[in-house]
């Protein structure tokens, strides 16, 4: 009778199964399809990959094409970069060092707006801030009557940004701020730059001033309340005693206009304190970035705006990027990328 009534008792529970046992397994089902269509595309993804850089060999070695050449033409095509700026790290205080890494990303410019780079433009500045990045690198160049402003050159890019063939002779600052920007953005110069970061708090620059670059420091270090948010980039050795005077303490190296050896950049990084030395991604590639590394000096190469560009330079120890692509899903936290092969 015990027997009988367990019987119908496990029938009735199985019938109030069944129908969470077909759900869970097509859900399982449903797992193993997803995994399943998933291993060719990861596999399609590495094959990819293994065969642009095989291009990559092939080309460099059989041409006079650099590397990295090479790899920004692969990036463009396959892997353009966007960033996720949602994560800062390090943000210049008043008081000092705050005794973390700098941030991994460093928005070139300001970053692109409406697809053109090279603005130093406020509305770059406002839609990379909106979007969580904090550091920006921008670029600083001096009018006729001896005022700071950003922009990149008084040749090609004031053609892009005002639409004249200056042929190097540089703007009144009057002319600057008030002559019609064909790109429709608005030109800064240094008093709105500090107006600009009073009204971002968290805000930091990194300084890339074309000419009389201490002269030019100077002047930033003096904007009441924001001058210690500058992090200068310095252009020679001769130049670091000088921004430590100003009162700067987290200074870039940068080499693009240095003509100096490995050894000497090395040497000069074991006895001053760098915040980081920044570098054009084809020296970026070759072992200075690890032998920077292996003193505890933090690398950044510039413009990088492509994926396969910035994976081979993580694997060659440099630690972040100038790059000018606008924010997106594409890097991890805290600007760590993702294997090119998963994307």
């Amino acid at each position: 009778m015990a027997s009988r009534a367990f019987r119908r008792l496990h029938k009735s529970l199985a019938m109030r199964m069944a129908p969470l046992q077909q759900g869970g397994e097509s859900e399982n089902r449903a797992l193993r399809n997803s995994r399943a269509n998933e291993a060719p595309r990861r596999a399609m993804g590495r094959w990819i990959v293994l065969s642009v850089l095989v291009l990559c060999v092939i080309v460099v070695s059989t041409s006079r094409v650099s590397l990295a050449a090479v790899l920004k033409i692969a990036d463009d095509l396959f892997a353009p970069l966007t960033v996720d700026c949602r994560c800062s790290l390090s943000i210049p205080s008043e008081e000092g060092r705050s005794g973390v890494l700098p941030e991994r990303i460093v928005i070139h410019a300001g970053g692109a707006v409406n697809g053109m780079t090279y603005t130093n433009s406020r509305e770059a500045l406002d839609l990379h801030y909106r979007a969580g990045c904090r550091v920006f690198e921008l670029d600083f160049i001096w009018t006729a009557d001896d005022h700071l402003v950003l922009l990149h050159d008084w040749h090609k890019t004031a053609i892009q940004v005002f639409g004249r063939h200056l042929s190097g002779q540089p703007m009144t600052h009057q002319e600057f701020l008030l002559g019609p920007r064909v790109d429709g953005l608005s030109s800064l110069d240094a008093g709105a730059l500090g107006r600009w970061l009073r009204e971002h708090p968290v805000a930091a620059v990194v300084t890339d001033i074309k000419a009389q670059n201490l002269k030019g420091l100077a002047l930033l270090r003096s904007l009441p309340g924001v001058g210690y948010r500058f992090i200068p980039q310095i252009y020679s050795f001769d130049e670091y005693e000088a921004a430590r005077g100003m009162g700067f303490d987290r200074i870039i190296l940068t080499l693009y206009l240095a003509n100096v050896s490995d050894d000497a950049v090395v040497e000069f990084a074991r006895h001053h304190p760098l915040f980081a030395v920044t570098m054009p991604v084809d020296r970026a590639l070759g072992s200075l970035p690890r032998r920077l590394a292996e003193i505890g000096v933090p690398t950044y190469a510039h413009t990088v705006n492509g994926r396969f560009q910035w994976a081979l330079l993580q694997r060659r120890g440099v630690y972040g990027i100038y790059t000018d692509r606008k924010p997106g899903p594409n890097l991890g936290q805290c600007g760590v990328l993702p294997d090119p092969a998963e994307g």
